[in-house]
């Protein structure tokens, strides 16, 4: 991997640190509405499970597998990451109420996100959920996915609008603002993030390896009561936006003035509502949404071949 790309898996394996990850599950399950699981929501914008596919997951997650579980009771599912550690802190142990559950045990591949060290046409779905965003190079990587999807597979990549928690953004302008560093321009500073793969770019950058793409998307918003909640949330999202700031301004600085911000809208209004719009961009070559149009293309083609070799020679 090139220093660039490595730069960003690093900040990527900050950001899944595991207290981070625990805290980001909590403001969640407590405060997002409508309460729902994003995971098995992904999942089910796929309706044409069979139950016995090979599945990759490059960006694993706990919660995904039991999401799986119930769709591919008989499939074969390869957890894989760069790193070792995330590999072993994100995959849980199958218990002994699920040891028939072939997902809640999944194969484990390290592997460099520019060469998967696997066959052409290996699996039947590919999972690339909250990943490709962490990547510089997303014009190979997406070529290295549609290498090892089957033709008939089906490429699953979760991401976040670049405009999604707006209110976050506006209390951030301010806060900059009340620490002497005015922005200069309408930059997102949550957006940011996701900005080299989000629900607004990424189908486009789908759309150059695959014939057909679709994008689904749910909005939902976090409703805090607590000012202490708020702050947890933006604390174990440190190691991506502190970044984002002036260099002049320290993170601490930064979380005080937001503290007090917050404090205040919560005193007035007794809560802080921050807007999220989440997705999915699915893409095939001529599986799943796209196998009708792909029967009706072939179908279509034969016509045009068999009218073709009736005219008089």
């Amino acid at each position: 991997m090139t220093e660039p790309a490595n730069h960003k898996l690093l900040l990527r394996q900050k950001y899944l640190d595991p207290k981070a990850l625990r805290i980001r599950r909590h403001v969640q399950e407590a405060y997002l509405l409508p309460a729902f699981d994003f995971q098995d929501w992904v999942l089910s914008r796929h309706s044409q499970w069979r139950g016995d596919e090979v599945v990759l997951d490059v960006n694993p997650a706990e919660s995904l597998q039991d999401a799986l579980e119930n769709r591919v009771p008989d499939g074969y599912y390869v957890a894989a990451d760069w790193s070792q550690t995330l590999l072993d802190g994100l995959i849980r142990e199958p218990t002994d109420d699920d040891e028939e559950a072939a997902p809640t045990a999944p194969d484990r591949t390290l592997y460099d996100a520019m060469h998967l060290p696997f066959g052409d046409d290996s699996f039947d779905v590919v999972l690339a959920n909250d990943f490709l965003y962490h990547l510089l190079d997303h014009e190979f990587v997406i070529q290295e996915l549609r290498r090892i999807l089957k033709p008939t597979g089906i490429l699953f990549a979760a991401t976040q609008s670049q405009y999604s928690m707006a209110e976050f953004d506006t209390l951030t302008r301010r806060a900059l603002t009340l620490l002497g560093y005015p922005p200069q321009d309408s930059i997102s500073y949550f957006g940011r993030f996701v900005e080299d793969f989000s629900l607004e770019n990424g189908w486009v950058k789908m759309a150059r390896h695959f014939p057909a793409v679709v994008r689904h998307e749910i909005p939902s918003a976090f409703v805090f009561t607590e000012t202490r909640a708020v702050i947890d949330y933006l604390n174990s999202t440190r190691v991506a936006r502190e970044r984002s700031l002036p260099p002049m301004v320290t993170w601490d600085d930064y979380i005080m003035v937001m503290t007090d911000q917050i404090r205040r809208l919560i005193n007035h209004f007794g809560e802080l509502v921050v807007n999220r719009l989440s997705g999915v961009i699915l893409a095939t070559e001529r599986g799943g949404f796209a196998q009708p149009y792909s029967d009706l293309r072939e179908r279509m083609g034969s016509r045009y071949s068999s009218d073709l070799s009736d005219e008089p020679g």
